[in-house]
C-alpha cells in the first residue's frame, strides 16, 4: 500500500487532534518547498497550541533565508492584528510588488484593516495591483493613472487598471464607456479570464446578450467547472430571452454530474484495490455531500421545466407527455423549508471569487447565500408549476397549502413590477381552470379577472420607454422575454380551458345543431 503524502498525513493527524505530530510534520515541510497548505496548516497548528510567538519568528527567519518565496511572509499575516498587520501588509508590497497576484495574496488581511495609506506609485504592475487594493479599501481611483497604466507596454498590468476603471465608470453610471474600455483590453488580453468575464458582466448590462454569450464561451467552462462556473451566465442569459441557450447549458451540468457519479464509484474501487480506505472514503464522502446535494443541479433539473414550457409547450397534450420526464426530479417538500433544503440540496459549489473581490461591496459569505437564495427560488416555482400542471391536466392532487405557501413567498421575494404581474397572471389562471374543470357556470367571473391581469400586463409593456437608446432598448427586450417566460403556464392554461369546450360531433341524423356558448376567456 502506497503511503500517503506527508501533507495528507499532518492534515490526517490535524483532523484527529493530535496536534504537536501534525505541527511536526508541516514544521518539516517548511524546509522543503513554499507551499501555502504547509503554512496554512503550521499556522493552524501553531494557533490551537498558542505558540504563535514560536512560529512567528521561525517565519520571520524563513523569509529571511528566502525572499522570493511568498508563503512564510503571508503566513505570518495570520499571525498578527492591528498596526503590525499594517506594517507587515506595507512590506510585502514592497518585497513582491512585480508578482500579478500581489492583490489576490493579500485579500484575507486587507479584509481585517479598516484603512490603509496606499500611495499609486512604481513599476506599471505595483500601481495596478495598488489600484486594486484601493478600489477594495473604498478609496478613491485615480483615473488618470488607470489611463497611464491601459497605454503602457505591460499588458497584465493594464489589464488589471482596465477592469478597476471599467467598475469605477458603471458604479457612476457609465456603462457604454466601461464596454468601450473591457473590448479594447479584451481584444488586447483575449486569454486573460478576469478581463473576459468583466467584459461579459459589462455586455449582459447594455443588453448585448448574444455578444455576451460569445465572450463567455471564449472562456472555455467545461466539465465539472460548469457546477462552479455555470452561475455566471444564468442570471441574464434566461431573462434576455437566451432559453435555448441556457436549456443546452442545464443539460450540460446534468450530464456532467452523471459522468461524476460513474467515475466516483470507480474511482473509489480503485483506492480500495491499493488499501487506500481512507481515500475511498473521502472520495464517497466529497460525491454524496457535494455533488449529489448541489445547488447548481437542482437548479439546471427545475430550470428545464419552465424551459420546455416554453420551447416546446404550447399545448396541454405537451404538457401531458413531458409530465413523466419532470416528475422524476426533485420533489416541491425538499425546497419548501430552509432545513430540509440545506439537508438534501444545500451545497453550493459554485465559485464566488471568479470575479475580483473589488468589483463587489459584498462579502463572499453573502455572495453565496445569495446565490443559493436564487437558486432555491428559482427552483421551487418551476416545481410548484410542474405540481399545479399536474393536477390541472391529469387525475393527480396537488399539496394545495404547500404550493400556495411556496407561491406567496416566491411572488414577495419579486422587485420587478411586470414580473410580478405576470406571475399574479399566471396565478389567476390556475385558479379559473381549476374552477372550470369542477363547475364551469362559476367560473366565468373567475376568466374575467384573468382577462383584468393580462390587461395590466400589457399596460405596463406599453409604458416602456419608446427611445433609440442602448439602456431603453435592452429594458424592452428584457421585458419581452420575462412577459414570455413568465407567462407560458398561462398558454398552456388557456389551451386545456379551451379544448375541454369541444364537444365531440355525434353520429347520427344531421340536424340544426346549437350555437355553442363562447368561452368566458
Amino acid at each position: 500500500a502506497r503511503r500517503p503524502p506527508l501533507r495528507d498525513e499532518a492534515a490526517y493527524l490535524l483532523k484527529g487532534r493530535a496536534v504537536d505530530e501534525a505541527r511536526s510534520i508541516y514544521e518539516a515541510l517548511l524546509d522543503d518547498q513554499d507551499d501555502w497548505a504547509s503554512y496554512e496548516g503550521y499556522v493552524k497548528c501553531s494557533q490551537t497550541l498558542s505558540v504563535e510567538d514560536d512560529a512567528l519568528r521561525k517565519l520571520d527567519a524563513l523569509a529571511d533565508q528566502r525572499p522570493k518565496h511568498r508563503g512564510p511572509r503571508l503566513a505570518s499575516l495570520l499571525l498578527v492584528d492591528g498596526e503590525a498587520l499594517k506594517d507587515r501588509i506595507l512590506r510585502y508590497v514592497e518585497t513582491h510588488s512585480t508578482s500579478p497576484s500581489l492583490f489576490d495574496d493579500l485579500e484575507a488581511s486587507l479584509r481585517r484593516v479598516q484603512s490603509l495609506p496606499l500611495i499609486v506609485e512604481g513599476s506599471p504592475r505595483k500601481q495596478a495591483s495598488l489600484l486594486c487594493m484601493r478600489r477594495f479599501l473604498r478609496d478613491d481611483v485615480p483615473v488618470d493613472q488607470c489611463l497611464s497604466i491601459i497605454k503602457g507596454d505591460d499588458v497584465s498590468a493594464a489589464s488589471d487598471a482596465a477592469c478597476v476603471l471599467a467598475c469605477t465608470l458603471q458604479d457612476a453610471g457609465n456603462n457604454i464607456d466601461a464596454c468601450r474600455i473591457l473590448y479594447s483590453a479584451h481584444a488586447r488580453d483575449e486569454g486573460n479570464a478576469r478581463v473576459t468575464l468583466a467584459f461579459v458582466d459589462a455586455l449582459q448590462r447594455i443588453g448585448a446578450g448574444e455578444a455576451a454569450l460569445r465572450t463567455y464561451a471564449s472562456l472555455g467552462v467545461k466539465q465539472i467547472q460548469l457546477d462552479s462556473l455555470g452561475h455566471l451566465i444564468t442570471p441574464w442569459a434566461a431573462s434576455s430571452g437566451f432559453w435555448a441557450e441556457v436549456s443546452l447549458h442545464c443539460r450540460n451540468v446534468l450530464h456532467v454530474h452523471d459522468g461524476c457519479r460513474r467515475d466516483s464509484r470507480e474511482f473509489a474501487h480503485r483506492a480500495l484495490d491499493c488499501f487506500n480506505g481512507a481515500r475511498a472514503a473521502e472520495i464517497w464522502q466529497f460525491q454524496r455531500d457535494r455533488l449529489d446535494r448541489s445547488t447548481t443541479k437542482l437548479w439546471a433539473r427545475c430550470e428545464l421545466i419552465g424551459l420546455d414550457l416554453v420551447l416546446q409547450c404550447h399545448s396541454a397534450a405537451k404538457v401531458v407527455e413531458l409530465l413523466p420526464q419532470w416528475e422524476t426530479g426533485p420533489r416541491l417538500d425538499d425546497v419548501s423549508d430552509d432545513e430540509t433544503f440545506e439537508r438534501v440540496f444545500g451545497s453550493l459549489n459554485i465559485d464566488v471569487r471568479a470575479r475580483p473581490a473589488w468589483t463587489h461591496t459584498t462579502s463572499d459569505e453573502e455572495r453565496s447565500t445569495r446565490q443559493k437564495f436564487v437558486f432555491r427560488n428559482s427552483s421551487a416555482y418551476h416545481l410548484a408549476t410542474r405540481e399545479l400542471l399536474a393536477a390541472l391536466l391529469t387525475d393527480r392532487q396537488a399539496n394545495a397549502p404547500l404550493v400556495d405557501r411556496v407561491l406567496a413567498s416566491i411572488r414577495g421575494a419579486i422587485s420587478d413590477k411586470l414580473e410580478q404581474t405576470c406571475v399574479d397572471a399566471v396565478l389567476s389562471a390556475y385558479e379559473a381552470a381549476s374552477a372550470f374543470k369542477s363547475d364551469r357556470d362559476t367560473s366565468a367571473a373567475l376568466f374575467d379577472v384573468v382577462s383584468e391581469k393580462i390587461a395590466d400586463v400589457s399596460a405596463l409593456v406599453a409604458k416602456l420607454e419608446t427611445a433609440s437608446t442602448v439602456d431603453a432598448c435592452a429594458l424592452r427586450l428584457r421585458s419581452a422575454a420575462v412577459v414570455l417566460e413568465r407567462t407560458a403556464p398561462l398558454l398552456v392554461v388557456l389551451c386545456f380551458a379551451d379544448d375541454s369546450t369541444k364537444k365531440t360531433k355525434k353520429k347520427g341524423k344531421k340536424g340544426k345543431r346549437e350555437k355553442e356558448q363562447e368561452p368566458a376567456w
